[in-house]
């Protein structure tokens, strides 16, 4: 199993992610991050990501077993279950070298688990 660590803010997530977890605003607004949705890669300037404000947001170490959160106030049970499944697709083997593949895979547990949560919430009636 793996070990979880939240974060009570996006930035300083997101910044351990990229390994600079001292890095200004000025240096946000200067250097990119590039991203890969599962289909293809994007390029965004780190200040213009961090305000996006994404409800729900995680990275994983894979050797260390560590997957790392951040959860707005705004998010529900189900923002955080399918993140959680998405992370945790990260973490089974195989793990694919190009990141496509990658993301893919973690995304596939991703879309199941939310199935299965339109399936339960359709059975109980909510």
């Amino acid at each position: 199993m793996a070990e979880v660590i939240k974060y009570d803010n996006l930035r300083e997530c997101f910044l351990l992610f990229l390994n600079k977890p001292d890095m200004t605003d000025e240096e946000c607004r200067t250097h990119y991050w590039v991203g890969h949705n599962g289909t293809r890669p994007y390029r965004i300037r780190i200040d213009k990501w961090l305000a996006s404000n994404p409800k729900v947001w995680g990275w994983c170490e894979h050797k260390a077993r560590t997957i790392h959160i951040y959860v707005s106030p705004e998010a529900d049970i189900f923002d955080v279950i399918t993140m959680m499944a998405h992370e945790l697709g990260h973490m089974q083997r195989p793990r694919y070298p190009i990141d496509s593949d990658e993301e893919k895979k973690a995304a596939n547990y991703e879309k199941v688990t939310k199935t299965a949560i339109d399936i339960a919430k359709e059975m109980m009636g909510l």
